[in-house]
């Protein structure tokens, strides 16, 4: 049986890259200084790729700002009281590194 597998593209970011991120949003690095990090962050995630020959490789999605997006609700349902919006961000990632670090998701979930 033939076995298919497709590249979506986003790789975890490296520590370094998320600590630049932080230091640029609190104004401790130039978005020029974060352009190098994220360069070599890119470099990193292609030679990656290439050194477990992916026939198609993609930059990581290192340079995305974020990959949660979210739904708005519309105004008559902010009126409800029995609606109340939780955020799954970090439920999600934490879900995605016990996933890259090979380790079970179970203990997310007691």
């Amino acid at each position: 049986m033939a076995s298919r597998a497709d590249v979506v593209g986003s790789l975890l970011r490296p520590d370094y890259l998320r600590e630049a991120r932080k230091a640029a949003r609190e104004g401790r690095l130039s978005v020029a200084e974060l352009h190098t990090v994220e360069d070599r962050a890119v470099r990193e995630a292609i030679a990656l790729q290439e050194s477990a020959g992916l026939d198609v490789i993609t930059d990581g999605e290192l340079r995305r700002g974020s990959w949660v997006v979210t739904i708005p609700l519309r105004e008559e349902a902010k009126a409800v009281d029995k609606i109340k919006v939780l955020s799954i961000a970090g439920l999600l990632a934490a879900t995605i590194e016990s996933i890259h670090m090979e380790t079970s998701v179970s203990s997310l979930f007691n």
